[in-house]
């Protein structure tokens, strides 16, 4: 055991991320797809994230872009089930720990 395992609180485990949750990266939106004010699923970019994270205390309800079922088959993407945490994988967003 770890030093860190051996540090955790009264009744709690070590567990592996992948064992207690699912992991899924998103997908390039390509600048054809966007600009969409509504649709049949929200496309919640990096940028939606950080206003959501200065906004609403990080709850996204809504999104700037969407995109119908059909875009979602051709850009092989996967929706993400609402009460998700969202993390940004590039820029400012990463430094400032939004999600």
């Amino acid at each position: 055991m770890s030093a860190a395992q051996d540090a955790l609180p009264p009744g709690w485990t070590y567990a592996e991320l992948g064992d207690v949750c699912d992991i899924q990266a998103g997908v390039g939106f390509p600048p054809t797809l966007q600009g969409r004010s509504s649709g049949d699923i929200p496309f919640a970019k990096v940028s939606d994230v950080s206003a959501a994270c200065r906004v609403t205390n990080g709850l996204i309800s809504d999104a700037v872009n969407y995109v119908s079922a059909d875009d979602v088959s051709v850009l092989r993407a996967k929706t993400i089930p609402a009460g998700s945490t969202l993390f940004a994988k590039i820029g400012e967003a990463i430094r400032l720990n939004r999600r």
